[in-house]
């Protein structure tokens, strides 16, 4: 058997950034909904703004949103860096899953594609490690939780989609209301998926402890 590769510390890694990706989403939120409230309207001219609680809430809005840009693309990455050795851990112990370990990295990048096979991937490395724990006497009693799997596809298929809108909204039809209720909705959405997404992580990071001492005794 190969060594595993290491993944504590980029676990550690992803969840931080994931958590800053909740703090701006936050704060976009409370932004969204300052100006569907009335307290501004973010669409109007510069003149109309009036004094400096209202130029707070402008540059606090862009604020908001060039960090959650920003923050989700590097979150992003450290999830990958993540995400990937977990697989090719698991094709030391079954050479025969479905997908190569690359396509741990390539599935999240190929449209339509990513709406499916990330899930499926994580499908798998849930099933496969209980099938695992399963063979061994030290490790019966734990069991990975698949259906919150089918919650974290919800909402990634939910956040992809209102992303789209938001970003077709803000460009084509950018004085309405609908392009600010997208982004109400983006912004919820990642605040739940920050939620789920961090409890995926860690109950896996939990489970690999288990995992590697099956693999100490193999070698």
């Amino acid at each position: 058997m190969n060594t595993l590769y290491p993944t504590s510390k980029k676990a550690r890694t992803a969840i931080t950034m994931i958590w800053i990706v909740a703090f701006f989403a936050s704060a976009l939120l409370l932004s969204e909904v300052l100006g569907l409230l009335g307290f501004i309207d973010y669409n109007a001219p510069d003149a109309d703004w009036n004094g400096n609680w209202e130029i707070f809430l402008v540059y606090f809005r862009l604020f908001s949103i060039a960090g959650v840009c920003t923050v989700f693309l590097i979150s992003a990455v450290t999830f990958i860096r993540w995400f990937w050795p977990l697989y090719r851990n698991l094709h030391d112990y079954n050479p025969d899953l479905v997908y190569t370990h690359t396509w741990a990295v390539w599935c999240w990048f190929i449209p339509f594609a990513n709406w499916f096979i990330p899930y499926r991937i994580w499908r798998e490395l849930f099933e496969e490690t209980n099938i695992l724990f399963s063979r061994n006497s030290s490790t019966r009693h734990i069991r990975l939780d698949t259906g919150r799997l089918k919650r974290w596809w919800a909402y990634w298929l939910l956040c992809s989609i209102a992303a789209l809108e938001a970003v077709l909204f803000n460009f084509f039809l950018p004085e309405t209301i609908t392009s600010s209720v997208f982004i109400l909705l983006l912004s919820a959405l990642l605040i739940w998926g920050a939620v789920i997404t961090v409890g995926l992580i860690r109950e896996y990071t939990v489970a690999e402890h288990f995992f590697r001492e099956i693999g100490k005794k193999k070698l």
